[in-house]
């Protein structure tokens, strides 16, 4: 079951129709933690006390239908069928069962396909193979790195970005990218828009080269994805406030500003929020990343001198 609300009004509708229990509902992971725009992605749930009637409520216009495919009190399997125009960045889901409402389930709009972390990969000799392409999903453990390898071609360009804020994550991420013989070429602790971390580089020889990721503070259970592809390096876009109904271009600040092609709200954005998710993609490219713009319900805006 799908229901629509806006904000706060989801908690409100979920709030009246369920009751409190004894046990208390959780979820204690998400796999994947993306959706590809225009696809069907199956979401697993893990948890507790989740068999109790589940019912979802969602604010974003791009998801078109949610289909319950199992359900049991540790296991949901819902398959979730998103737009084609879904804009890329964070969406949240709520759900409620028997035993009341849960947090909300944070998850990616990413046109980068997802890849589970493996088991086992918690040294360099022991790296994970993984795509040029790819976003991978995984969970911080106490003192312990991940490590994922990629085969890049001479010349090639990749960028790597560790997300955690939009997922409501508690993990503060730290990135590093060796080369065969663990010499570190780039790393990434906080940028300049909070504790995510993300890099470009371009691979002057081909060959396989290592990517680390942990948690700063070596602390466990903080949820990650791992984007890599040849997406823009950006911090944020320029102007940072307009009107709903603007339909001037918008551009973007950051390393990869300069390549990146303009946006309008009309054509690229859409919902009810005031808080807007734009795509930034290089001219040509297919691959964005993105970012937030506030918004205002019309006219000029005036700076103050």
């Amino acid at each position: 079951m799908l229901l629509r609300a806006t904000g706060w009004g989801a908690v409100l509708i979920l709030g009246l129709c369920c009751t409190r229990a004894d046990a208390q509902a959780v979820i204690r992971d998400t796999q994947p933690r993306g959706l590809v725009p225009g696809q069907s992605t199956r979401l697993v749930l893990v948890g507790e006390q989740l068999d109790g009637r589940p019912r979802f409520v969602s604010d974003v216009p791009g998801i078109e239908r949610l289909d319950l495919v199992e359900v049991a009190a540790e296991r949901l399997v819902v398959d979730v069928h998103l737009a084609d125009t879904t804009p890329p960045g964070p969406i949240g889901l709520w759900l409620a069962t028997d035993a009341g409402p849960l947090d909300p389930i944070m998850l990616l709009v990413d046109e980068l396909p997802s890849l589970l972390m493996a088991g086992d990969h918690h040294a360099q000799h022991a790296a994970q193979a993984v795509p040029n392409a790819v976003a991978i999903d995984g969970t911080a453990q106490p003192g312990l790195s991940h490590y994922y390898k990629v085969d890049v071609a001479a010349g090639e360009r990749l960028a790597f970005e560790v997300l955690t804020q939009p997922l409501a994550s508690n993990m503060d991420p730290m990135l590093r990218l060796l080369d065969a013989d663990g010499v570190t070429l780039a790393q990434a602790d906080d940028d300049h828009t909070g504790p995510d971390c993300r890099f470009a580089y371009r691979f002057v020889d081909a060959g396989e080269y290592v990517l680390e990721v942990r948690d700063s503070r070596y602390q466990g259970g903080g949820h990650y994805r791992l984007r890599i592809g040849d997406f823009p390096i950006i911090d944020h876009p320029q102007p940072l406030l307009v009107a709903a109904d603007s339909a001037d271009p918008i551009r973007f600040t950051g390393p990869d500003a300069a390549g990146v092609q303009s946006v309008t709200l009309s054509g690229d954005v859409t919902g009810p929020s005031l808080m807007r998710q734009l795509p930034a993609r290089f001219i040509g490219g297919s691959v964005a990343s993105w970012s937030q713009l506030m918004t205002f319900p019309h006219g000029p805006v005036h700076a103050l001198s």
